[in-house]
């Protein structure tokens, strides 16, 4: 007991502790405030910086795609364009060696017609008429390369298709073409036979 009766012992705060007590209130309590403001915040802040991010990831994941797309639309255009451009010139250059054949024709046509309807001279005119073709060559299985190889091409063709490159920086795309070699071709007559047709049917030569 007390002397004024009260069970609880009474509570002497001195100046120091009232000093102490007042620190804490205008000191420490403010900056756990502020540590909790920012530990709020800097949380908002992460959450904010995780939603815009991945915003970001959609929209770049989107326009690569979108780029990816234009880029391979546009290859595919370019290699259609380049591939109609050689088409349309192998037809082109094939009329155009048609076309020079044909005319060819006609001036032998008109030429012939000016003959005069005997043998020698229709022999004559056929020895001239001659053409390189390609010579025809039999096939072997070569089983060391596995590969399929033409006999009788000369050897120097043959070693020109096996080089190789010796620049790394050729590496990546090398092609070599193998030299146009005379003695692939054999001169053939351009007609088979010429003969002269009279008036009654009748071949008179």
């Amino acid at each position: 007991m007390t002397k004024d009766g009260s069970s609880f012992p009474s509570i002497n705060i001195g100046l120091r502790g009232k000093l102490i007590a007042l620190f804490v209130a205008i000191k420490v309590l403010p900056l756990v405030f502020l540590a909790w403001l920012a530990w709020q915040y800097s949380s908002q802040l992460a959450d904010l910086l995780k939603q815009q991010f991945n915003g970001f990831a959609e929209v770049s994941q989107v326009s690569l795609q979108q780029i990816g797309s234009e880029a391979v639309d546009d290859s595919m255009a370019s290699l259609e364009d380049r591939a109609r451009n050689e088409i349309e010139r192998l037809t082109t250059d094939t009329a155009k060696q048609i076309s020079r054949l044909l005319y060819a024709t006609d001036d032998d046509i008109l030429l012939a017609s000016t003959l005069s309807p005997e043998k020698r001279y229709y022999e004559q005119f056929l020895k001239h008429r001659t053409t390189l073709a390609p010579e025809k060559y039999s096939w072997q299985f070569d089983e060391k390369n596995q590969q399929w190889q033409q006999l009788g091409v000369p050897n120097y063709y043959q070693e020109s298709l096996l080089i190789k490159n010796s620049l790394t920086d050729n590496s990546r795309a090398f092609h070599s073409r193998p030299p146009e070699a005379t003695n692939h071709f054999q001169r053939l007559p351009l007609y088979h036979e010429m003969t002269f047709v009279a008036l009654d049917g009748q071949e008179q030569v």
